[in-house]
């Protein structure tokens, strides 16, 4: 009876030992927690076996070796080519409208006006009589002539005005706008003249008139007004 329990406690004691060894091979961690790897490397026979450092250490006559499963990074390879550009992507919403700005200052406007209260008759039959004038400061201007014409008998007359700049006489004259009228016995009629010019310098402004007919004509208020402008578009 002694030897059949002895006989049964070897047998439990036995398959306990051959457990716990499956069980330590089952939990064996390779490679570690850090990803290292670790071997042993015999020296005489040359044979390398991989162990759990943890639980196993290398014999008398082995090396211990260890290596990390991934490599270190190497160094960047140059950049490749540039791909061609991709499509353009569509256009995104509109952003909201900014807040107004405050208004500017109103822009500086001159003006100038003459007027002649005289009248007469026109004797000049080339360069013109003057009926009215007036001198400009340099800058832009926009000149407006007018006059009234009128027979100074009953017969037929015919008469023609220019505003002219800048001029004294007939050669010179930088013409901005000429108009011509006819009438017959009391009749009259106003005459109109317009035009842009810009003064370098001082610069006279004229209206001048003359009789295309030789006939007695009579001028009478002879008018020049100019207003400056900031710029004269071509």
């Amino acid at each position: 009876m002694r030897l059949a329990v002895r006989s049964k406690l070897l047998a439990v004691t036995i398959g306990a030992v051959a457990m716990a060894a499956v069980g330590s091979v089952a939990y064996a961690t390779i490679p570690d927690d850090n990803g290292v790897i670790h071997a042993c490397y015999s020296r005489s026979g040359g044979s390398l076996r991989v162990i759990d450092n943890s639980v196993t250490n290398c014999k008398q006559g082995e090396t211990s070796l260890s290596w990390n499963r991934q490599g270190a990074v190497g160094p960047a390879g140059p950049a490749g080519p540039a791909g061609p550009a991709g499509p353009a992507g569509p256009q995104g919403p509109q952003g909201p409208q900014g807040i107004q700005g405050p208004q500017g200052p109103a822009g500086a406007v001159s003006a100038k006006e003459e007027q002649s209260n005289t009248s007469g008759p026109l004797t000049s039959f080339t360069t013109g009589d003057v009926v009215a004038s007036m001198t400009l400061p340099a800058g832009n201007w926009a000149v407006y002539g007018r006059v009234r014409i009128a027979n100074d008998a009953s017969a037929e007359y015919s008469a023609s005005c220019r505003l002219e700049v800048e001029s004294t006489s007939e050669d010179n004259a930088n013409v901005l706008e000429s108009v011509s009228t006819q009438g017959q016995q009391t009749s009259s009629q106003f005459l109109n003249m317009m035009g842009l010019a810009t003064v370098s310098g001082a610069g006279l402004v004229e209206v001048r008139c003359n009789d295309s007919l030789s006939q007695p004509a009579r001028w009478s208020n002879g008018k020049i007004l100019a207003i400056q402008v900031s710029t004269i578009l071509p």
